[in-house]
């Protein structure tokens, strides 16, 4: 697994249209920050942004306050955030998550399936869902700021 070039170096990444395979859908543990399911569908129900990183991922560190802020912006509106922790202990990602933004629910990839899956090996990388489709993705920094209409366009009847 790789880290994406910090965005100081490169420039933040604008969300693309997904041209790969079909994903299937499955289920991962889920962080126990708060009271909860045991488990995490990814993608989710509706719009799914399936945000991949790592806690030693320095830009996947930087980008969690823009995702966390889209979230809170986007919030009842029909998307929603799921972060998946790739290769980590729960207890790594929980210290984590002790001081950094939580954009939504955190599904835990210990042993890479999700990962594999769906085709990520560089962090932090992330998918957007509509209906179980995979319509958007990126690899590196998002823009977070800049994605609203990208992803409010995927809400069935806007």
């Amino acid at each position: 697994m790789f880290c994406a070039t910090p965005v100081a170096a490169s420039g933040a990444e604008v969300l693309k249209v997904y041209e790969g395979p079909p994903l299937a859908a499955l289920s991962l543990p889920r962080l126990p920050l708060g009271p909860g399911p045991t488990a995490v569908r990814v993608p989710g129900e509706g719009v799914s942004v399936v945000h991949f990183f790592a806690t030693w991922c320095e830009p996947c560190r930087a980008e969690l306050p823009a995702l966390a802020a889209m979230a809170r912006r986007l919030s009842g509106q029909g998307v929603q955030v799921i972060m998946v922790d790739v290769g980590e202990p729960a207890s790594r990602v929980t210290r984590f998550f002790e001081t950094a933004p939580v954009a939504g629910e955190v599904g835990l990839d210990a042993d890479r399936v999700a990962a594999r899956a769906f085709g990520v090996d560089v962090l932090p990388a992330s998918l957007v869902f509509a209906d179980g489709q995979p319509r958007l993705m990126a690899v590196g920094e998002v823009a977070w700021d800049h994605a609203d209409k990208d992803l409010l366009g995927l809400v069935p009847g806007r």
